[in-house]
């Protein structure tokens, strides 16, 4: 099996508007740790800032539909500029719930742990903002 794609989902009761403002409002994405620092035009820089001021990921949003879609490409932690991965969000209303799809594509294999660590993180983000958009 290869290691290079990891695709998740989870089921969030609450309408689309609501999960997307958990990405989109620096009020509800703080809950989660950060913020998205973007001007959230398509080719404009995409990363997360942590709570603390640290920027912890770099890339580039590639593309963008409002309550939709938000895909963004991801740089090396070296910030050489070299893609490792692109992230994309999938927003699905269902009734007065939210499907949320989360898929990573990698640009190489990861090993067994990075990859199992990987899957762990996407579980981990999810989760959280299911909880967020629970409590709004």
């Amino acid at each position: 099996m290869t290691k290079d794609h990891i695709t998740k989902s989870i089921t969030i009761k609450a309408p689309v508007e609501t999960v997307w403002r958990v990405f989109t409002d620096p009020t509800l994405t703080e809950k989660m740790g950060g913020k998205y620092v973007t001007d959230w035009k398509v080719g404009s820089d995409f990363g997360w800032m942590g709570n603390d001021g640290v920027m912890y990921t770099r890339g580039a949003l590639l593309n963008l539909k409002k309550h939709e879609l938000i895909e963004h490409d991801l740089f090396d932690a070296e910030d050489t500029g070299e893609v490792t991965s692109v992230i994309t969000y999938k927003f699905a209303s269902q009734g007065n719930n939210t499907i949320l799809t989360g898929t990573e594509g990698q640009t190489e294999d990861l090993d067994e742990e990075e990859y199992a660590d990987a899957v762990a993180g996407w579980d981990e983000a999810l989760k959280a903002v299911k909880e967020i958009a629970e409590s709004v």
